[in-house]
């Protein structure tokens, strides 16, 4: 099967000796699965060193936070190659129930390239696949792992600074233009304007005193605030009710009692059904009502619509709603 192997692959070695071979993959494309958005998750790129006459394989994940996995240290790796390309399988150590295959293949085009597929129990969970170049050739055996060296950076050079340009050696004279004699200008006196008596100044208009202002009819609300907690008496129909005020609740709500009394003494009707938010989070279908009279003191809103449920809340926008009776 090896022998095989070197035919198939024989651009993956030099002159079809079973020599060892690096390859300097891309960050995985997923088929499956998805890529991490933590940095210390998200892999950078791949590099594997495995040979034709040896089942060992080196296969390192660096990740953009500079660290390293290799996969060795992670699965119980097995050389599975064949005909068709280079392979290793193996669980992972921590847990058995996860198994991985990673392959050395090409493309229709001749290139190489890295794919690993993830199983958990039997189902696929994660598939990848990164595109490979041959960085390194005949090599004796795989060796101990040496990391590719680090890309160099260009020192920065220290700008340029030009010098000012230098002056001609012979600059042309300078012609200074002869003095001329100031003129002189003499003012022609304007003669003096006829004396026309003053107009008498028009007496001013008495201006109307402004009207004062309408007075605005106020009423006061009156609260009840116990254990940090607002209520307020509310009019539904023919009986006052205690209701409490939730500045956080977009509409108000009833009990099934009140809602049934409501309805049955021609003060409310029945709507359908609506979906409300409530105060955990959770999201509920509840019965409505539409409440033909809502009254806080003086003050009146029509036509409320109010949901069914085991609570008596008034909603905040319920007071903006209302006006003077």
């Amino acid at each position: 099967m090896k022998t095989l192997l070197l035919s198939t692959v024989a651009v993956l070695a030099l002159g079809g000796m079973a020599n060892a071979t690096d390859f300097v993959c891309s960050a995985p494309q997923f088929a499956v699965g998805q890529q991490s958005r933590d940095k210390q998750d998200t892999v950078d790129g791949i590099e594997i060193r495995h040979a034709s006459n040896s089942p060992e394989w080196q296969v390192h994940h660096r990740f953009q936070n500079g660290t390293m996995v290799m996969r060795e240290e992670q699965y119980a790796m097995t050389d599975a190659s064949n005909p068709n390309g280079w392979a290793w399988r193996g669980r992972l150590k921590r847990n058995s129930s996860i198994f991985m295959v990673g392959e050395l293949r090409r493309d229709y085009q001749g290139h190489p390239y890295y794919m690993e597929t993830q199983y958990a129990n039997g189902r696929v969970t994660m598939q990848t696949r990164s595109a490979c170049n041959v960085v390194t050739m005949a090599v004796a055996a795989p060796g101990p792992y040496q990391p590719l060296p680090p890309v160099v950076q260009p020192t920065p050079q220290p700008p340029v600074v030009q010098a000012p340009p230098t002056p001609p050696p012979n600059p042309a004279p300078v012609v200074v233009p002869t003095p001329q004699p100031p003129i002189i200008i003499v003012p022609i006196p304007a003669p003096m304007p006829t004396a026309t008596p003053p107009k008498p100044e028009p007496k001013a208009e008495p201006k109307p005193e402004p009207k004062p202002a309408p007075m605005v009819k106020r009423d006061s609300i009156p609260l009840n605030i116990q254990d940090n907690s607002m209520t307020l008496n509310v009019g539904l129909g023919d009986r006052t009710v205690s209701m409490l005020l939730d500045t956080g609740a977009t509409t108000s709500v009833v009990t099934n009692a009140v809602a049934e009394r409501l309805v049955r003494n021609g003060h409310a009707r029945w709507t359908g059904e609506d979906r409300y938010v409530m105060a955990d989070g959770s999201v509920k279908t509840v019965q409505t009502i539409v409440i033909y009279e809502m009254r806080i003191g003086n003050h009146v809103v029509r036509n409320a619509r109010a949901g069914v449920t085991d609570s008596m809340l008034l909603g905040f926008p319920a007071l903006g709603a209302m006006s003077l009776a």
